[in-house]
């Protein structure tokens, strides 16, 4: 499987959530809702997430609110997934503003 398509909406403003990347596999199938956010150790993409009903506390002792809903298995489909959603998201950086 591969990422034959990254559309990119940037955001404005003073927000960690710098943008949204929506992504086409093998032109057959898009996922929709992935986060480009500015971190501490600055910009990663998330995969889309829901809330959950019910927090739960992991084994590290981390409250997690927020469960992944459409992710890859390797890390190696992850990161072509990254790559790909990182160089569109500079691409547009300079051209496109929403």
């Amino acid at each position: 499987m591969q990422v034959t398509k990254v559309q990119v909406t940037k955001l404005n403003g003073d927000y960690s959530t710098k943008g949204f990347a929506n992504i086409t596999l093998d032109d057959q199938m898009v996922v929709k809702g992935l986060k480009i956010i500015e971190g501490s150790n600055g910009l990663f993409v998330a995969m889309p997430s829901k809330e959950l009903n019910k927090p739960y506390v992991n084994k590290n002792g981390v409250t997690i609110k927020y469960e992944d809903i459409a992710f890859p298995i390797t890390k190696e489909f992850r990161q072509e997934i990254i790559e790909k959603v990182m160089k569109e998201f500079k691409a547009e950086k300079n051209t496109k503003q929403f």
